[in-house]
């Protein structure tokens, strides 16, 4: 017996949604919304980061002839603190979507720089503070030691690196936003791991 032809293949369902390099567009109501969110920048944020940067300031003018040497460091710390929370901000409170657009990890990987970024910030927010800090200080009192005078700018130093951190843990309504659409769409085009292995002579 000769068989011409193999049987035909049973059929299979196709899958929810299939993936394509050129995908870009929101897909249904829910990444519609959240992209509409995301696209917005979040002035509130920038306004309040901002207010507490000047207020930072008016802190370490306040405290700039306690008694305490721990309380003067209080000065640097605000002013640290509230100038890395408003640069490590700026960026994230930015659009981050766009109608025509969606920024997603691809399955050939995540290929931004998120990392990078939050770093550069966080050590852009220590120059920035630093030099902030000995400004708004102005003359040094002759009592401080030479002790507190470099405390003062590790603490500010310190203080700004966390403060540019902490927008990933307490963001911007449009990073917010732009994170979920994220987890929203590699959660629909996660196909799970696969390893192949293939060897030619």
């Amino acid at each position: 017996m000769v068989v011409d032809a193999l049987p035909p293949a049973p059929p299979v369902s196709p899958p929810a949604y299939v993936y394509a390099p050129t995908d870009l567009y929101p897909r249904g109501e829910q990444e519609r919304a959240l992209c509409e969110r995301a696209s917005h920048t979040d002035w509130l944020y920038l306004a309040t980061t901002g207010l507490l940067s000047v207020g930072g300031g008016w802190v370490n003018s306040e405290v700039k002839y306690a008694s305490s040497s721990v309380v003067r460091h209080i000065g640097p710390a605000a002013m640290g603190l509230s100038i890395g929370w408003l640069l490590g901000g700026l960026p994230l409170s930015l659009s981050q979507c766009e109608s025509t657009y969606v920024r997603f990890p691809m399955h050939e990987g995540d290929v931004t720089q998120r990392t990078a970024l939050a770093v550069a910030m966080a050590l852009g927010s220590v120059v920035l503070a630093t030099f902030t800090m000995g400004i708004a200080t102005g003359p040094l009192p002759k009592e401080w030691s030479t002790e507190e005078r470099a405390g003062r700018l590790f603490v500010t130093s310190g203080f700004a690196f966390g403060g540019a951190l902490l927008p990933y843990v307490l963001p911007p309504r449009s990073w917010a936003a732009a994170e979920k659409l994220r987890r929203l769409r590699f959660e629909a085009d996660d196909r799970g791991l696969s390893l192949g292995y293939s060897y030619r002579w």
